[in-house]
């Protein structure tokens, strides 16, 4: 996507540059965990609590910054669920989400060298899906990726463990919308609002003391 690359360029831009002003930091963030979807009613269903990781690049000066995110969740479909089709099996879906994101920061927040992070954030929701189903002894199943747009607020705890280094806790909404009535192969399950809660443990490497 063009708009992503740009984004990328541009915050590559500023961890470049934040580190020479003395207010400024440029950082790099990995996180992991689970997503628990709790909306709507058809994809809570269907999906289970799901491992989730990321990966984040982004600049602060002072305490407001931006910054670009891209997330994977293997989205695990439950087995007594027909998601996509009729007597479909081995339904998976990867779910990747590219955001960009306003952040504030709260520096030394609950107590020394413990400060609180919030973000919110907007994208693309990438649904990259696939399920078996066999006819006549024949795999008719089908594999096909839907866009839709993302959503995302997010608070983090973020405790300084060493020089340039923090180590955290986050929590987040993310919010993805989907309009796709079908797939190919007629395949249903794209046409949702889902809402969940992701409960992450993260890392995060910046430029600051």
């Amino acid at each position: 996507m063009s708009w992503a690359a740009s984004a990328a360029a541009a915050i590559s831009a500023l961890l470049v540059a934040t580190p020479a002003a003395a207010d400024g930091v440029g950082f790099l963030r990995f996180s992991g965990g689970a997503n628990v979807p709790l909306a709507d009613g058809t994809w809570s269903q269907s999906i289970k609590t799901s491992p989730k990781i990321g990966v984040g690049i982004g600049g602060m000066y002072r305490d407001i910054g931006a910054g670009f995110t891209a997330d994977v969740a293997a989205a695990r479909v439950a087995a007594s669920e027909n998601l996509f089709a009729i007597d479909a099996s081995n339904q998976r879906v990867w779910e990747v989400r590219l955001l960009g994101h306003v952040l504030y920061n709260i520096p030394d927040a609950v107590q020394p060298n413990v400060g609180l992070g919030f973000r919110a954030g907007a994208g693309a929701d990438l649904a990259i899906a696939s399920y078996d189903r066999i006819v006549f002894g024949n795999n008719n199943g089908k594999s096909f990726t839907k866009t839709g747009f993302a959503l995302e607020l997010g608070a983090a705890a973020w405790w300084h463990a060493a020089t340039g280094v923090e180590i955290g806790i986050e929590t987040a909404i993310p919010l993805s919308f989907h309009s796709s009535e079908t797939a190919p192969g007629g395949a249903t399950g794209f046409n949702y609002t889902s809402v969940g809660v992701d409960i992450l443990i993260g890392a995060r490497f910046s430029s600051r003391d």
